[in-house]
């Protein structure tokens, strides 16, 4: 079983969600099931065939959240707090501040952004992927560096400004 890396707040989630597919939504598509059998005919009956589909979805859904929290390494970040003054190099579960820029150095953005894992990643909560072409080229580098990468819409220049263990 490949193992999985993920941030305390991530097996958290996924915890959560098995537990909201256990305890609410299984109990919940039996009910539905149970009511669409009192309809009587089965081989004909549209509903009962629906929360049957649902009722597999779920058991799917709930042995594969059971594998990743299985095969999960959690790696809590916090606790790798370099001390004053030390190199802030970044790692999986840091927190960075990047600057962009254009080619000719123009300022274009800032951006924040936490490194997690694959079953974390989600650009609206600015949880960006270490596997990511991004992600990738922070891993190890340090406040204050300057990276180049190479995205498939070609090259960003990255300054890396503030990195937090949080």
């Amino acid at each position: 079983m490949e193992q999985i890396a993920l941030t305390p707040e991530g097996k958290k989630k996924l915890q959560e969600e098995l537990a909201y597919r256990k305890d609410e939504l299984r109990p919940q598509i039996i009910k539905d099931i149970a009511e669409a059998r009192a309809h009587g005919d089965l081989s004909e009956n549209a509903e009962y065939h629906a929360a049957r589909e649902e009722h597999s979805k779920n058991e799917g859904m709930i042995s594969h959240i059971e594998t990743q929290i299985a095969a999960a390494i959690v790696i809590d970040i916090t606790k790798k707090e370099p001390p004053e003054g030390a190199e802030r190099k970044i790692f999986f579960g840091c927190t960075v501040l990047l600057e962009e820029y254009s080619d000719d150095g123009e300022f274009i953005t800032e951006m924040e952004w936490k490194l997690v894992g694959l079953h974390e990643a989600n650009l609206k909560e600015k949880k960006l992927s270490y596997k990511s072409p991004i992600g990738k080229a922070l891993i190890g580098r340090c406040e204050g560096e300057t990276i180049d990468v190479r995205v498939p819409t070609g090259t960003r220049i990255f300054e890396i400004v503030e990195v937090w263990y949080r």
